[in-house]
């Protein structure tokens, strides 16, 4: 056999071995990866071998990327406003694999930094109760500007709330002789007066007086949005309390609560809740938990190592209230 004729076979047979190469990996075994996607209405689904797309598809809701070679890939699905879902992926010989993928939000905090509803009317109130001499050596605490009139708390030397009206003439709205007695307050004018078994809620901006039956240590109070209704939690749980029928419900699935006006509701199970924890079958009590709970799902939105206290709600924003008293806007999380 010539030397030529041997360079053609050889060159045969190497097209041989690559074509049927080709045909094993690339044809005949190839594999198939069908995704489902919970979350976004559309995301980019990636079969990735190093820093290169082998396949790149748009998928919405479901998709299958087909004729993908058995190798070892990295499955990446991404979208906008969403984390990245990666998984390390071993695709062998025919394989059909089926993968439901439940995208989570690309939640992010920043630092709050509160807003005055009325700042002109607050810092007017604030100076004709706080120029006053004496407010320093009462330990005066200014509440807020409302229906004209301003509002602050101080020890002289009992506890006392007291209303000033615009000629500068104050009304004791309560005291008592009580020294462990303190005021919790809202951004809105609402005061929770803890003094034992002579507690009571002021509604500043309707004037009303309220006597729900909670225990001590409430230290957050919001409206809720059906009139008459308010959030109350305290360092373990949170309770509703309806004013028109007086009843005080406390909440059993989750420690604070802020209710919005569509009715879902965001809640918080805070770092070391052992108990709330296992309920929910979360897997790690030293993590406080942010859910979103709707009529027919409940969504974890966040979770973080830090202590988180309480959930508010201010100026249309969801905020973060640490033990340290520090605040964070938590944002993108639905």
């Amino acid at each position: 056999m010539s030397n030529r004729q041997i360079a053609v076979l050889v060159l045969l047979v190497t097209i041989s071995v690559v074509a049927g190469a080709f045909y094993l990996f690339f044809v005949r075994n190839v594999s198939e990866l069908r995704i489902g996607i919970s979350g976004p209405r559309t995301a980019t689904v990636k079969i990735m071998k190093g820093a290169a797309n082998v396949l790149a598809i748009e998928c919405a809701n479901e998709c299958t990327l087909k004729k993908i070679p058995p190798f070892d890939y990295e499955l990446v699905v991404s979208a906008d406003g969403w984390a990245d879902y990666r998984e390390r992926l071993s695709l062998r010989s025919r394989d059909r694999i089926y993968r439901i993928i439940d995208l989570r939000r690309d939640v992010k905090t920043e630092s709050y930094v509160a807003e005055t509803r009325d700042r002109v009317a607050e810092l007017r109130g604030k100076r004709s109760v706080m120029s006053d001499e004496m407010a320093t050596a009462t330990l005066r605490t200014y509440l807020g500007h409302y229906r004209e009139k301003d509002y602050f708390t101080d020890a002289n030397p009992s506890f006392r709330l007291v209303e000033r009206d615009g000629d500068g003439k104050d009304r004791i709205l309560f005291s008592t002789e009580n020294p462990n007695a303190s005021a919790t307050v809202s951004d809105d004018g609402l005061v929770w007066v803890d003094a034992g078994g002579a507690s009571s809620l002021f509604d500043l901006q309707t004037g009303r007086r309220h006597f729900p039956s909670l225990p001590a240590g409430i230290s957050k109070i919001e409206r809720a949005p059906k009139d008459g209704h308010f959030v109350f939690s305290d360092a373990k749980d949170a309770y509703v309390f309806d004013a028109a029928s007086k009843n005080v419900e406390k909440i059993a699935i989750y420690g604070d609560v802020v209710i919005r006006s569509d009715g879902t509701v965001v809640a918080l199970v805070r770092r070391g809740d052992e108990k709330r924890t296992s309920l929910l079958n979360l897997e790690n009590a030293s993590l406080s938990y942010v859910f979103v709970d709707s009529f027919w799902k409940r969504d974890l939105v966040y979770s973080t190592e830090k202590n988180v206290r309480h959930v508010r709600s201010a100026s249309w924003v969801l905020v973060l209230e640490y033990q340290n008293g520090d605040r964070e806007v938590l944002k993108n999380f639905e």
